[in-house]
């Protein structure tokens, strides 16, 4: 963990296994963790407190752990696993775990495969995928897995879904017209549209869409053909659409994450082997490198700021 002027740095787990971080939890109390025992070995989720408290398991271990999300007041996490079969190869479906460890439960049950949940601003419904259909589509469902609605109904695939902060509209990513895109629907379903002008062509790559957290910009990750990836910002009252490039033009600029105040966003730098965090306005404009540490250093998450402490 970092904090947002890049001058001080804290480790949070000292495990001789791979630990990714997930988001953190909406009160800033603790980070979302997978461990991962060995190249192939069995994953676990963890829930590590921000105090230096040892962290919790939630859940069993399992061969797969992949996209945990807090509910909106914290108190469950949904997130996708084959729930304790260590076998990474078996279908994953969508698991609820309270966040103090007890109440694990399986909430969907679909031999071809359920994934990448998120939850509505509300936490009234989850949005997710499946491939229940053959293709991969959008559903939505209720937090305890009843209900459920599919969404889209193309012959392509559908992914990556995220509610906006008013909880009317799902950004996406879909491959309808031959290329990964973005694409923007009410998130009751119906009429959908791709959300960049960009034309389509087959080696374009639109990815990772975020919205901002007053719901007025998404920002997205972009790759095309002959040109270094970066970072799109789409004001959505208008279209308007600025990129951020690496610092002098080089590198490639991946995985936007929005700061709590929707001020900044944090983006990785891919320079040759060296992968570092830097953050610019919400504009686009002010790059600053947070991290110097050699190695890779990559999957930025903001933690809000803890009631009467500054954020980091």
């Amino acid at each position: 963990m970092i904090s947002a002027d890049g001058k001080a740095e804290e480790r949070l787990t000292k495990s001789p296994h791979a630990d990714y971080n997930g988001p953190a939890a909406p009160d800033g109390s603790a980070l979302l963790v997978i461990r991962v025992e060995g190249e192939e070995g069995p994953q676990q989720l963890l829930l590590q407190p921000l105090d230096g408290s040892p962290p919790k398991p939630l859940g069993p271990l399992a061969g797969r752990v992949r996209f945990p999300t807090f509910s909106p007041d914290g108190r469950f996490v949904v997130y996708e696993t084959n729930g304790g079969k260590v076998d990474p190869a078996h279908f994953s479906d969508l698991y609820r775990v309270n966040s103090d460890g007890s109440g694990f439960k399986r909430i969907t049950k679909n031999d071809e495969g359920n994934f990448e949940p998120a939850f509505s601003p509300k936490g009234d419904a989850i949005v997710f995928l499946s491939s229940r259909d053959r293709v991969a589509e959008l559903y939505r469902m209720r937090p305890d897995g009843s209900d459920p609605v599919r969404l889209t109904n193309t012959p392509r695939d559908e992914w990556g879904a995220r509610y906006s902060p008013d909880g009317k509209v799902l950004v996406f990513v879909s491959d309808r017209e031959g290329a990964d895109r973005i694409w923007l629907m009410p998130s009751a379903g119906g009429e959908a549209r791709r959300m960049t002008q960009m034309r389509p062509a087959p080696r374009i790559v639109e990815d990772k869409p975020t919205w901002s957290p007053t719901g007025k910009q998404i920002a997205y990750a972009l790759r095309a053909p002959e040109e270094p990836s970066r970072v799109g910002i789409v004001a959505m009252e208008d279209g308007k659409e600025t990129f951020v490039r690496g610092p002098g033009g080089a590198g490639q600029v991946t995985e936007p994450a929005w700061s709590p105040d929707g001020r900044y966003l944090a983006v990785t730098v891919t320079r040759g082997s060296d992968q570092q965090i830097w953050i610019v306005r919400a504009d686009g404009s002010g790059m600053t490198k947070l991290t110097s540490s050699p190695g890779g250093n990559w999957n930025p998450i903001w933690i809000p700021p803890r009631k009467g402490k500054g954020g980091k």
